[in-house]
C-alpha cells in the first residue's frame, strides 16, 4: 500500500482571509484499488462570508496534525473489515463534520473486477496498451480463488522468471519452481547468508504471442490461469489431490506475468525496467543491472544454446550470450529424463537424465557461468505437458 498526502494550509499570521484550508489523502494498492480523503477545513458559516477579523477554527499545528492523523485513518481502513461508507466513519471525523464544519468527503475507486482481471489483462497485452501486465492470486480460504490485475507490473528484486506456454500447468512445473528457488538460494547465499525462501518470488511467464502461431484469445488465456489456481488447490487447499507428492508446494510468493515477447531477448529490457531502482552503495554501482534469473528446462537451454537460431553461426550465438549476460540475464535449468531407443532385458525403453552439462561444456567460461545446473537428485519429475494434453483429449473422446 502506498499513501500520499498534499494540502494547502492557511498559515495563522495570513493575511489572505478569504482562503481556506484543504487536504488531499490518498491510498493505493498494487492492484489499483484507491481510497482516501477529501478535506476543506475550518468552514466559515455559510451565511457569513469569510472577513480578517473572522478567528480560525484551528492553528496551523492543530490544522498539520489532524492531516497527519487522516493519513494515519487512511492506512487504518485498509485493515478494517467493513464497507466504504459514511456511516461507517469514525467518531472524530464525525466530530470534524458536526463541531467544526469540516467537509471530509472519503472516496474509493477500482479500476476493474477481478474475475476479469486475466482479460483485461491479456486485451492490454493485445492492443499493444501495454507490454506486460502482471496478474497476482487472490488468496481465501487457504488457496487463490482468483487472479487481481496490478495497475503496474512492478517485478520484486529477488524475482525468478519461469518462461513457458503452460498447456497445462502441472507439478511439475511447480516442483522445477521451488528446485530453482533453492538452487538459487545456495547460490546467493556467499554473499547474503541471510536469505529465505520467502525472499524469492517466481513468475510464471505467458506470452500471447508466438512468431509461429497465432496470438492467444484473451480466454484461452483465463482458462489457462485458472489451471494454476485449480493446481494450487490440488497441492495446498482443503481438497489436496492424494496423488499430489507432499514435498510439492506453490511458491511462497508467486504471480503470472503476461507479454508479448516469445524471445528471451525480447524479454530482458521490458522486465528491468519495472525493477525497482539499484540500492547502489557508489556511483559506478548504478551502472550494474540486477540480475535477471530465468527458470528453464533442459529442453529450452538446447534451443537457446543452438546455432541454428542465430543463422547457423556458433559466434552470434555466443554474442547474444554475452550481450544478455551484460544486462545481468542468468538461468537455472532443471534436467529432464531422455528416452533412449534401445530397450534392457525386460523389454522396456531406457531413460537417461540429462542436464545440459555436455551442452555448455565446449563454451567459453563466461557463458558456463550464465548457468545454474539443478542436479537430479534435487529435482526429477516425469511429467510433460503434452502427455497430459493427450490424456485430456482421450478423456473427453471417451465422454
Amino acid at each position: 500500500v502506498g499513501v500520499s498526502c498534499t494540502s494547502s494550509l492557511v498559515s495563522s499570521t495570513s493575511t489572505r482571509a478569504n482562503r481556506v484550508s484543504r487536504g488531499h489523502v490518498m491510498a493505493t494498492m498494487a492492484n489499483g484499488y484507491q481510497w482516501g480523503y477529501d478535506v476543506t477545513l475550518s468552514l466559515p458559516p455559510p451565511q457569513q462570508p469569510p472577513t480578517k477579523e473572522l478567528q480560525r477554527q484551528r492553528s496551523r499545528i492543530q490544522e498539520d496534525a489532524l492531516l497527519s492523523q487522516l493519513v494515519l485513518q487512511t492506512l487504518l481502513d485498509h485493515y478494517k473489515e467493513k464497507e466504504d461508507n459514511d456511516d461507517d466513519d469514525d467518531d472524530w471525523v464525525q466530530e470534524c463534520r458536526s463541531t467544526h464544519d469540516d467537509d471530509i468527503r472519503k472516496f474509493s475507486s477500482s479500476p476493474h473486477n477481478d474475475e476479469d482481471a486475466v482479460v483485461e489483462g491479456s486485451r492490454r497485452i493485445l492492443t499493444q496498451e501495454a507490454s506486460m501486465a502482471l496478474l497476482v492470486p487472490l488468496a481465501k480460504e487457504n488457496a487463490a480463488s482468483t487472479f487481481s490485475l496490478m495497475s503496474r507490473p512492478l517485478v520484486p528484486r529477488q524475482t525468478l522468471v519461469f518462461p513457458g506456454s503452460f498447456n497445462p500447468p502441472h507439478p511439475g512445473h511447480l516442483a522445477l519452481a521451488q528446485a530453482a528457488v533453492q538452487a538459487m538460494k545456495k547460490n546467493k547465499k556467499q554473499q547474503d547468508s541471510s536469505l529465505t525462501d520467502d525472499d524469492f518470488s517466481v513468475l510464471f511467464e505467458l506470452s500471447l504471442t508466438n512468431a509461429d502461431k497465432p496470438s492467444m484469445d484473451p480466454q484461452v488465456a483465463s482458462e489457462r490461469l485458472q489451471t494454476f489456481l485449480e493446481l494450487e488447490k490440488e497441492c495446498c487447499g482443503e481438497n489436496k489431490n492424494p496423488h499430489t507428492p507432499n514435498n510439492i508446494q506453490m511458491p511462497t510468493d508467486w504471480g503470472v506475468l503476461l507479454t508479448s515477447a516469445p524471445l528471451f531477448a525480447d524479454k530482458v529490457d521490458p522486465i528491468q525496467r519495472e525493477q525497482p531502482p539499484n540500492n547502489a552503495s557508489s556511483d559506478s554501482d548504478h551502472h550494474h543491472p540486477h540480475q535477471l534469473v530465468f527458470i528453464i528446462g533442459t529442453d529450452t537451454l538446447v534451443r537457446i544454446l543452438n546455432p541454428k537460431y542465430y543463422g547457423n553461426q556458433k559466434e552470434h550465438m555466443i554474442q547474444a550470450m554475452r550481450d544478455m549476460g551484460k544486462k545481468g540475464v542468468r538461468f537455472v535449468a532443471g534436467g529432464r529424463v531422455e528416452q533412449q531407443s534401445s530397450s534392457n532385458e525386460n523389454g522396456e525403453g531406457g531413460g537417461v537424465f540429462v542436464t545440459g552439462e555436455e551442452d555448455l561444456r565446449t563454451l567459453p567460461p563466461d557463458i558456463q557461468d550464465m548457468f545454474v545446473l539443478i542436479r537430479e537428485e534435487d529435482f526429477r519429475v516425469d511429467i510433460s505437458s503434452t502427455e497430459l494434453r493427450q490424456q485430456q483429449q482421450q478423456q473427453q473422446q471417451q465422454q
